[in-house]
């Protein structure tokens, strides 16, 4: 009231519905057709909103299905990304394919890479294993431990559909898989260290784009709980006989840590991923670190991540 003053609220009150009052006197039409415009806007708008997110939707089981995932059936071609959308964390590749899930991530991982790809040599080549649509390659590129090193997307996409009905968004072929990776790649400008997308099925061992020991590093994420066990073998196989001695092999994704499904959130996911194909699931930290010792390839660590995650960390002998 002080800082008011003896300001008239009464005579400014009666001074403002006056006008109101004339408006809609003088101009009852344009208020009726701006009204019925707004109601119309709004109604667009709602609609438009649900469709969107309706169509963002993956839905498996209980609908935990990652927005960023690749899938790799052995014997069968299959791949899944995040539907078509716009350019929603995109910067500005309007109409591509987006996984909100690799944005969120990105950084947490190339934290990790950062440090344990950093022995590797100059001018090194990593494998990206099942690089989906290709905004993880994109950004470690550019990075200053990625932009010293060589990168190599590969993708197993086709138009294919699950026998299962998993996958609602498909790429319409093997073309636009590699096609939404390099755009990804150009459009972040780090064409000059990263090579052109190829297909690889990650269970066909040896993997015949890369020659033995002519890889520095192998990285793959979100992979081994949504493809069948034969994947995971092809993964640690195939890395053990790509990598030079020395290189690295990193695994990013949910796992059974030592057996253990924690939280309650993830251990509903996993039955959920079994529940629809019986040879999805986490996979036990111990089988894979098992497995990558009989192939040469030496445990160094497992990382914690973000998001109930891990990073499991190997080394060639």
């Amino acid at each position: 009231k002080t800082f008011l003053g003896s300001f008239d609220f009464s005579s400014r009150a009666r001074v403002l519905i006056d006008n109101v009052v004339f408006i809609f006197q003088k101009e009852r039409r344009s208020v009726f057709i701006f009204t019925f415009a707004c109601m119309r806007l709004r109604l667009r708008l709602r609609l438009t909103v649900s469709s969107s997110r309706s169509s963002a939707h993956h839905r498996i089981g209980a609908s935990f299905l990652p927005r960023h995932y690749s899938l790799h059936r052995c014997g069968v071609s299959m791949a899944a990304s995040s539907g078509a959308g716009g350019a929603g964390g995109a910067g500005g590749l309007v109409g591509m394919r987006h996984a909100p899930a690799a944005d969120r991530n990105k950084d947490a991982i190339a934290s990790v890479l950062a440090r344990i790809f950093e022995p590797l040599p100059v001018n090194g080549i990593v494998v990206e294993v099942a690089s989906g649509t290709g905004q993880h390659v994109s950004h470690f590129a550019a990075m200053p431990f990625g932009a010293r090193l060589v990168w190599a997307p590969t993708e197993k996409g086709t138009g294919e559909a699950m026998e299962n009905n998993l996958m609602q968004n498909k790429y319409a072929s093997k073309d636009e898989a590699l096609a939404t990776i390099d755009a990804y790649v150009a459009h972040a400008g780090v064409t000059t260290n990263v090579k052109a997308a190829r297909l690889l099925d990650v269970s066909e061992v040896p993997w015949n784009d890369f020659e033995n020991e002519s890889a520095a590093g192998v990285f793959c994420a979100n992979l081994t709980h949504i493809s069948p066990w034969c994947a995971t073998e092809g993964l640690i196989t195939g890395a053990s006989l790509a990598l030079m001695p020395g290189g690295r092999l990193a695994i990013y994704g949910p796992f059974a840590v030592d057996g253990v499904i924690t939280p309650e959130s993830n251990a509903r996911f996993d039955a959920s991923l079994r529940q629809q194909n019986s040879e999805f699931g986490y996979r036990d930290t111990r089988t894979i670190i098992q497995l990558a010792k009989e192939n040469g390839l030496q445990h160094s660590e497992t990382v914690e991540m973000p998001a109930n995650n891990h990073m499991l960390v190997f080394q060639k002998e």
